[in-house]
């Protein structure tokens, strides 16, 4: 099995639909390998809580969307790192936010 580690440096102020552009690159580059791997929380601005609620996302949202499309493009596994995913409903703790990890298949697109 090939795998592949992305790691990426980013500013805070970079909107989070740039980010995800480059990010999506990144991971086509990896194209040849089976699985690749993003960090946590790449996405939202990394560990700035103040900014998770602007940057949260449905499990059906871009992010999702975009990387779902990726790992088949690219025939690997993907898997996301994490995203801040705005829950439908408040969880036990009464937040409706979660930092949510996602795999992709190759045949994630065609679900």
């Amino acid at each position: 099995m090939k795998v592949a580690v992305v790691q990426l440096a980013y500013a805070d102020d970079e909107p989070l639909a740039a980010r995800r552009e480059r990010v999506l690159e990144l991971v086509r580059m990896q194209s040849g390998h089976d699985l690749v791997i993003l960090p946590e929380l790449w996405g939202p601005t990394g560990f700035d809580y103040s900014r998770w609620e602007a940057s949260a996302e449905d499990l059906d949202g871009p992010s999702v969307q975009a990387f779902a499309a990726v790992a088949g493009e690219i025939g690997a596994i993907v898997h996301l790192g994490s995203i801040i995913e705005r829950l439908p409903e408040a969880g036990v703790d009464g937040r409706r936010l979660a930092n949510t990890c996602l795999l992709y298949t190759s045949d994630a697109a065609d679900e």
